[in-house]
């Protein structure tokens, strides 16, 4: 034999040993085959159909009566919700809708757009887990002693009236008929709210929301300690501000009024160090 093909003869024996060896050291142990795909069964077309129906109408119960999971059910709403909205939010802020980038709030279509979007994920929010994501104004806490119907019809009536009151003063441009139309809304929303509620729980929404308590909380802070002590300096600055409380839509007051507001003002300071 000639020493070339002797020489690759050798290699060739030398590298099938190799392999040989190097696959009995190195080779997995067997593994069972791959357990075959479980087959779903398909809806039937009717049913489907409701399914379709259903998640369009973002109707939670219909979702589940048509034999989808409660989980996948609030799923699919959810996901169905948010879609939409980043779908309004993307196109609202598109450069295209408006090229005026020194406006310091946005116009009104883009205001409502973003309100309308927010509603529909509110709104799947609340069928799927009870609570929304966009809050309404004010803590929700503050709303705690009203049954849970009564918190219900007070976020619409509070969502409804911002959402009509943003239209004239997105443009951050308030025109005379606009004041007097936000004044109008603020009375009619004012007059829902006390026809939703019993005598006592208005007194109780005031407590936690009117402007009084705003100020209050705004001046003191975190030193009141407990609600008791609120209700005191609440009470106080109710009666105040019922008397003296200046209104930058009514005429000039007199000197002798602000000489009275005065004299208030500063034993209203002793009652609330008494308090």
């Amino acid at each position: 034999m000639k020493p070339l093909p002797v020489i690759l003869t050798l290699s060739l024996a030398g590298n099938l040993a190799a392999f040989a060896y190097w696959a009995t050291q190195s080779s997995p142990a067997p593994t069972s085959p791959p357990p075959k795909p479980m087959i779903t069964a398909q809806p039937a077309p009717d049913q489907a159909e409701r399914i379709r129906a259903a998640l369009a109408q973002g109707d939670l119960a219909a979702l589940t009566a048509a034999g989808v999971p409660t989980a996948t059910a609030r799923d699919l709403l959810l996901g169905r919700a948010l879609s939409r909205y980043a779908e309004r939010t993307q196109n609202s802020v598109s450069p295209t809708t408006d090229v005026r980038w020194w406006r310091s709030q946005p116009n009104s279509s883009r205001v409502e757009s973003t309100q309308l979007a927010q509603r529909e994920l509110n709104a799947a929010m609340r069928a799927a887990f009870g609570a929304d994501l966009f809050p309404t104004s004010g803590d929700p806490r503050q709303y705690s002693f009203l049954p849970a119907a009564k918190r219900d019809g007070l976020q619409r009536i509070q969502q409804d009236y911002e959402e009509m009151m943003a239209k004239f003063s997105a443009n951050g441009i308030q025109l005379a008929s606009d004041k007097q139309r936000l004044a109008l809304l603020r009375t009619e929303r004012d007059r829902d709210i006390a026809a939703l509620l019993t005598p006592s729980e208005l007194a109780e929404y005031d407590l936690r929301t009117s402007s009084t308590s705003l100020a209050l909380r705004s001046r003191f802070g975190e030193a009141i300690q407990s609600e008791d002590d609120f209700r005191r300096l609440y009470a106080l600055q109710k009666a105040f501000d019922d008397t003296f409380a200046l209104d930058p839509s009514a005429p000039r007051p007199t000197p002798e009024f602000m000489q009275q507001r005065a004299a208030a003002e500063r034993q209203l300071q002793d009652d609330f160090r008494a308090a």
